[in-house]
């Protein structure tokens, strides 16, 4: 039997990663397992002018602030309050900071939004969940907006 103790919920805040959010809610509580929301801020590289210093780390912190203000509204609208749940606000490169926290954390596994991006947008931008379904220590299933809905029975 698959026993999933540690789900792993990574977060960008769109629409896809809210409705991936609400299935990793429901499996949690399928499973009485433990659920870990993460969202990952990437360091800002700005070029500028030598004369016209931007401090960045004021830029990083307000992010970081953000997100975990935005992770905790996600937690008090989508999860119930009997599922365990573990917020974090991580800094770096996404795909290899979920890789990463689900090794640290032996989460069981990871439900992650995908926006479906295909063609000149995928080349450039690289898709985050199609890295992490290919690195990840674990299952991972990917959410798209099409999906339909969860019903309890």
């Amino acid at each position: 039997m698959i026993q999933i103790k540690r789900i792993l919920a990574p977060v960008d805040f769109s629409d896809t990663s809210k409705l991936a959010m609400k299935y990793a809610a429901e499996f949690a509580h399928k499973f009485k397992a433990e659920l870990h929301v993460i969202h990952v801020v990437e360091p800002v590289v700005y070029a500028t002018e030598p004369f016209a210093p931007i401090n960045m780390g004021d830029i990083q912190a307000a992010q970081e602030k953000m997100a975990r203000e935005e992770i905790a509204k996600w937690r008090r609208s989508f999860i119930p309050d009997e599922i365990k749940t573990t917020e974090n606000v991580l800094l770096g490169k996404a795909f290899s900071e979920i890789i990463g926290y689900a090794q640290k954390q032996k989460i069981d596994i990871i439900i992650i939004g995908t926006h479906g991006r295909g063609g000149l947008d995928h080349f450039l931008l690289g898709s985050t969940a199609e890295k992490v379904v290919r690195k990840a220590p674990c299952p991972v299933l990917t959410v798209h907006l099409v999906e339909h809905d969860i019903i309890r029975s």
